[in-house]
């Protein structure tokens, strides 16, 4: 079976063929021709429904699953780098009310500031170097890649004016997906683990 190109879902049950085997069971026995449901003109909707017939073998390990496996260190040092990063915005970044108004300006760039950025970005190039040393990692690798780089845009657009929502907007992106990234796997892991014990 191909591999994913890096970057295309953290399950990757891709539009071709989703590989799954019962215990017991050769794996080249039972593929399950995907791309011959009939998606129509919604295809989202369509894989909505389809989705949910795929979980089960994608979260109890009997698929063929294009992610590297929980790492508690990382999840752990992102969310500590998320809790940072929210610490920060909330002193510098400024506040707006209901109808955009803005309410507190924020506080300019200083050393502080500047210290912020690059511990921050220090800790994502920590994370990264674990991450490299992984197989089947390439969706966690480039989000890591992505958030070095937002830390680098917002330092720079705060160095000309205070932070705003919209200057951060691209930063609270990436954040999300690489919690998203380790939660996924966490629960993956987690009905790996159940399945085990209940055999």
């Amino acid at each position: 079976m191909n591999e994913p190109a890096p970057g295309t879902g953290i399950a990757a049950a891709h539009f071709g063929l989703v590989r799954v085997s019962e215990p017991g069971q050769d794996r080249r026995s039972a593929t399950f021709p995907v791309k011959a449901i009939n998606l129509g003109s919604r295809p989202i909707a369509a894989w909505r429904s389809v989705l949910p017939l795929l979980l089960p073998f994608i979260l109890c390990g009997c698929s063929v699953l294009f992610v590297s496996p929980y790492d508690e260190l990382t999840d752990r040092s992102a969310n500590e780098l998320i809790a940072r990063t929210e610490t920060f915005l909330g002193r510098y970044a400024a506040r707006t009310d209901e109808t955009g108004k803005i309410v507190t300006s924020g506080k300019p760039y200083d050393s502080e500031a500047a210290a912020f950025y690059n511990e921050a970005r220090g800790a994502v190039a920590a994370m990264l170097l674990r991450s490299e040393q992984k197989a089947k990692n390439e969706e966690e690798i480039e989000i890591l890649k992505d958030l070095s780089g937002q830390y680098d845009r917002l330092e720079a657009s705060h160095r000309l004016g205070t932070i705003t929502k919209n200057s951060a907007a691209g930063l609270h992106r990436t954040l999300r997906a690489l919690a998203h990234v380790q939660l996924t796997k966490k629960h993956i892991g987690t009905a790996k683990a159940a399945t085990a014990t209940s055999h």
